[in-house]
């Protein structure tokens, strides 16, 4: 199941057309401090830029698939293996991947924070921590407080919603905080998505740089259609995507498993 957000009380007012925030904002930190600490040597570095490479050809690739089946750097961990053997292949296949991760967090975040402050400048608002050290933007202190966080999805005309370093593939939960909120998402695109949300009726999605500033000069130039948009996103977020319909299917599909049938204390009944 996908992720989903809080069965929290949400504003259900419809967005003003012109919003009373920044034209674009970004919420959230750095993908990765990679580019805070003392530089890697080029060879530990070697194998995650080659599956950075094979990435980048093949999106549909894992870090799993390339580094244990296309190149076969290593063997995976054996069951029949000792657990001295197995934590040290897990050590050397985390180890190559953080290389790799740090890709994903510029491919799918920080490329984008840094292209958004050179084109709209003081039109592109970021709240986070860490920015300046790590990618050179200035930015607004974190928010805590979670009707605060809300209030800030609402009230920015276009709610960029941007990946961390870690995730190949998937969703994560800003889409779900976003709509539910009544916030217009502007998302960068996973192939997960189209699963949760309509795609163009209630969430937009984006590719690559240009795709993103023709996205935010359209939608920005079309109030009414942002609004209808953001709506439906919400409806559709507060209809399908709380924790109480994660906590249903859970239950659901429970009462169907072989799980529902078996004893409470996982034994058979001759030790009941």
């Amino acid at each position: 199941m996908p992720m989903a957000t809080g069965d929290d009380p949400q504003c259900l007012e419809p967005l003003p057309e012109h919003a009373v925030g920044a034209p674009v904002g970004f919420i959230g930190h750095p993908a990765t401090s990679w580019f805070r600490g003392p530089p890697a040597s080029p060879r530990d570095m070697h194998i995650g830029m080659i599956a950075a490479a094979a990435k980048a050809d093949d999106p549909d690739l894992t870090f799993q698939d390339i580094y244990y089946d296309l190149y076969g750097f290593a063997a995976p961990p054996d069951a029949a293996e000792s657990p001295a053997v197995r934590a040290r292949k897990a050590a050397d296949y985390f180890g190559h991947k953080f290389t790799y991760n740090v890709f994903l967090a510029v491919k799918q975040r920080d490329r984008f924070v840094r292209f958004l402050r050179g084109k709209l400048v003081d039109q592109f608002e970021l709240i986070g921590d860490y920015w300046p050290e790590c990618v050179g933007v200035d930015h607004k202190p974190r928010i805590h407080n979670r009707a605060e966080l809300f209030s800030a999805y609402r009230n920015v005309a276009i709610c960029l919603n941007l990946y961390k370093g870690n995730a190949e593939t998937g969703l994560n939960l800003r889409q779900f905080e976003v709509t539910a909120a009544g916030g217009f998402l502007l998302t960068y695109n996973m192939k997960e998505l189209s699963r949760s949300f309509e795609i163009g009726k209630e969430c937009v999605v984006f590719e690559n740089e240009r795709d993103l500033i023709d996205k935010i000069r359209y939608y920005l130039a079309h109030p009414a259609e942002r609004v209808e948009i953001a709506m439906a996103g919400q409806r559709r977020a507060l209809r399908d995507h709380l924790y109480s319909h994660r906590f249903a299917e859970l239950l659901k599909r429970l009462k169907t498993s072989d799980l529902a049938a078996a004893p409470a204390n996982g034994f058979g009944s001759e030790h009941s």
